[in-house]
């Protein structure tokens, strides 16, 4: 579904605009060029992530949709893409596909934002923590379901949803 997904929106881009939404071409993009599209594919992919994901979790959606991803209360890397055909695509494939397309990023960073997500993701979930605190946070949330909704935290910040595990046995 990823993939067509991606070559759906690469279609979509060329008909509508007669050139592809990713910049692919021999010359590689300069290291600045490189880290501000990764930059900004990150905050770009933490509002789409956050606010998917924080629909998912109204009762409405929950029950439907995103409880068959928190059957993993203690999760695994595998549960990383356990999830609802629906939730795959707008909490999964999109907010990860989206944002080097909309910045018109060059494939070779599109491939490595794409890289960097999948291991974040399966790390999150793996139980181990490398990545300063995210799998203790992302465990947390399939604990406690109304916490740490996002990937980097920053809309968690925002929002006052984010929690480690000391804090949340003291609220």
């Amino acid at each position: 579904m990823s993939m067509l997904l991606h070559l759906l929106l690469i279609y979509l881009s060329n008909a509508l605009n007669n050139q592809s939404s990713l910049r692919i071409d021999a010359i590689l993009p300069s290291l600045p060029e490189f880290l501000r599209d990764i930059f900004l594919s990150l905050l770009i992919r933490e509002v789409l992530f956050y606010y998917t994901h924080r629909l998912l979790h109204t009762r409405p959606l929950y029950a439907r949709i995103h409880k068959q991803h928190h059957r993993f209360t203690a999760p695994v890397a595998l549960a990383a893409q356990y999830a609802h055909p629906i939730e795959h695509l707008f909490a999964n494939v999109i907010p990860i596909a989206l944002p080097p397309q909309i910045l018109r990023s060059h494939l070779l960073t599109n491939w490595a934002f794409l890289a960097f997500e999948l291991l974040e993701t399966a790390t999150v979930h793996s139980g181990y923590d490398f990545l300063a605190g995210s799998a203790k946070k992302h465990d947390l949330h399939h604990e406690k379901f109304l916490v740490n909704f996002g990937s980097l935290g920053v809309l968690d910040w925002v929002h006052g949803t984010e929690k480690l595990g000391k804090k949340i046995a003291a609220d």
